[in-house]
């Protein structure tokens, strides 16, 4: 009887710490979500000033919300839209 205890805890301790990793994990998210969230954060913005760190907020609120990985710079952001399109058009 300990031995089947003893396995059962061991099982679902094994589970539960599989569980917790892949909470851990983040996913990136959509190259077209993003190209679309960034262009809706740019319109809602004065053109003629555009502020760097309230697009970043508020494109990094869309992805936290969504539970996507964060871009750590708006230039990053450019980046990771442009590099899809780019592979899109090979």
């Amino acid at each position: 009887m300990k031995k089947i205890i003893g396995l059962v805890l061991l099982v679902s301790n094994l589970v539960f710490s599989n569980l917790a990793v892949a909470n851990d994990e983040v996913e990136s998210p959509d190259p077209e979500f993003v190209r679309d969230t960034y262009e809706y954060c740019l319109n809602v913005q004065d053109p003629e000033t555009i502020d760097k760190k309230a697009l970043l907020a508020c494109v990094n609120s869309e992805m936290d919300y969504y539970e996507y990985a964060k871009f750590t710079s708006v230039e990053k952001i450019i980046e990771y839209i442009a590099s899809v399109v780019d592979e899109e058009e090979m």
